[in-house]
């Protein structure tokens, strides 16, 4: 018979590593095939899509419309913008994917946990992409547009650039929504605590400001967009591990009182 080898697996944990392997599969597959559609759909309705997407320019700069500058620049920027808007469709369906995929590792309390999680995330990630699109974008357009324009300037925009800056801060925002949701599943895992992040607040404040640099284009205006809604909802996310934390202790007290005598 011959002997194993040192680094050779037993065969229960590669079956278990191969079944893991194999739902990772499925869930990929899903996952991209709500994409598929979702693209599919955002498609047939582009230029509904761009249109709307194009809005906040058109209202800054009316009397400049976006240009293509390559042949192929209005297709490929089509295809570009009907795949950002597919996977904001699909999106629910990708959470779903994720967290199913996870849920075997999970205590049956926190199974019961996904389905909000995913309506929750989804909420937050479109909130984030509409605060972009009804306050970032107008207020960022008349600032680096009109105040630096001039006589020898003038806006002059191309389709593609635009599409994919605006998409960019969109989906950017919608991710910087998530970090309430994030804190609270982190406290809830006990690997933060509301009371130090709120003694660590300024080192928070010194981070946003280095993210917000990093996620926005080079100037102090764009870099103050990104950086305080994230040390707001930093500050959000802080206040809800506090109710979390104020509901558990509740719950313990009466855990532990102890039960009335029947009358």
């Amino acid at each position: 018979m011959a002997e194993a080898e040192p680094g050779d697996a037993p065969p229960g944990e590669r079956l278990s590593i191969i079944s893991h392997l194999e739902e990772l599969r499925t869930r990929l597959v899903r996952a991209s095939l709500a994409v598929l559609v979702g693209f599919g759909i955002c498609y047939w309705q582009v230029q509904p899509i761009f249109h709307w997407i194009a809005k906040p320019l058109r209202d800054v700069l009316p009397d400049s419309p976006l240009v293509m500058l390559k042949m192929t620049e209005a297709f490929m920027t089509y295809l570009k913008l009907a795949l950002w808007a597919g996977l904001l469709v699909a999106s629910p369906v990708v959470l779903y994917q994720l967290w199913a995929f996870v849920a075997p590792g999970l205590y049956r309390h926190e199974k019961r946990l996904i389905a909000p999680l995913v309506v929750v995330s989804t909420v937050l990630f479109v909130l984030g992409a509409a605060f972009t699109y009804y306050l970032v974008l107008p207020v960022a357009f008349k600032y680096l547009i009109l105040d630096f324009a001039t006589d020898d300037v003038k806006a002059t925009l191309s389709m593609s650039s635009y599409v994919s800056s605006t998409c960019l801060f969109m989906a950017t925002f919608g991710l910087i929504f998530q970090i309430p949701l994030a804190m609270l599943l982190l406290a809830r895992m006990g690997l933060i605590k509301g009371a130090s992040l709120a003694r660590n607040r300024k080192y928070v404040l010194l981070a946003s400001f280095v993210v917000g640099a990093l996620l926005s284009p080079p100037d102090v205006f764009s870099q103050t967009l990104v950086s305080l809604p994230l040390f707001l909802l930093f500050e959000l996310g802080i206040w809800v591990i506090r109710v979390q934390d104020l509901l558990r202790r509740k719950k313990s007290l009466a855990d532990a009182a102890p039960a009335k005598p029947a009358g």
